[in-house]
């Protein structure tokens, strides 16, 4: 039987639990910490907190264990003063390594219902869900941001993060 040693988790994991899997061969840990903001969070019901967040870090680096942060930009209410946020709160988290997420309208899904209601889906293409290069892509245009906005954050944020002196 095959094992899996790391998993995907919520940022209110709890330290008993964390210090469990770690027990059990958990040696990465990938967590949705999604937004800086905590009305991005809101917005989206992630059901999280920024405080949820914080002691989420603050607990693996206590038991040492590494971590994957991931990030969602676009969703609701976003702009480009809450994604860069959102990447100052990377920084500042400054986990093992972090992702850059457009944020994906799934049909079916509550935000697909919210994006498709307002008017901001550009397409129902799948094939343009991806780019060329098989990453995911914005289909998003919203009042305050369009999908190459988003895009151009999601490869800045990734740069930004990776190269900044340490």
């Amino acid at each position: 039987l095959k094992t899996r040693w790391w998993a995907n988790v919520r940022a209110n994991l709890d330290y008993d639990t964390m210090a469990l899997m770690k027990r059990a061969g958990c040696r990465l840990l990938i967590v949705g910490i999604e937004a800086g903001r905590q009305e991005i969070l809101d917005n989206a019901r992630k059901g999280i907190t920024i405080e949820h967040s914080v002691k989420f870090m603050e607990n693996a680096r206590k038991l040492a264990v590494p971590v994957r942060a991931c990030f969602v930009v676009g969703q609701p209410g976003e702009t480009p003063e809450t994604m860069r946020a959102a990447l100052d709160f990377a920084l500042r988290l400054n986990p093992d390594t972090a992702q850059f997420f457009p944020m994906i309208v799934y049909p079916g899904t509550e935000a697909y219902v919210w994006a498709k209601s307002n008017g901001w889906l550009v397409t129902e293409d799948y094939s343009r869900w991806l780019a060329p290069d098989g990453s995911h892509n914005s289909v998003i245009r919203t009042d305050a941001l369009s999908p190459e906005q988003v895009m151009d954050f999601v490869r800045y944020a990734t740069k930004k993060f990776y190269l900044r002196p340490r």
